[in-house]
């Protein structure tokens, strides 16, 4: 199931690992938070508790009738640089990550059917 699903995947590969060693090379200029390591970890935490925050102030706007999604593009890249900014402080590659995950869900819906 996965080969049908993730037919060029060295592609993406290079994809992912070409804007991971990018969003480092941002972070070496704009990383403004004194630390790395657990410091640097504790604050993309901070900031994935304000994204879903952002996220429940949206569904919690729509319960009384007012839709604005449009924070959700932010937030949508605000999530992908955590995603890379995680991985690179374990060391790893976001698509070693990513495709572990895919491939897990893969499996289980597998099972499951």
């Amino acid at each position: 199931m996965t080969s049908q699903l993730l037919p060029n995947m060295q592609g993406a590969r290079e994809s992912l690992s070409q804007i991971q060693r990018l969003q480092r090379d941002v972070d070496s200029v704009c990383w403004t938070t004194s630390g790395e390591g657990r410091a640097k970890t504790r604050h993309i935490g901070f900031h994935l508790t304000i994204a879903a925050g952002k996220i429940a102030r949206i569904e919690e706007r729509a319960d009384h009738g007012v839709i604005d999604e449009s924070v959700l593009d932010d937030v949508a890249a605000d999530l992908f640089v955590y995603a890379l900014q995680l991985a690179d402080l374990r060391a790893v590659e976001l698509w070693e990550l990513y495709h572990r995950r895919v491939t897990s869900n893969l499996d289980s819906q597998t099972r499951h059917a």
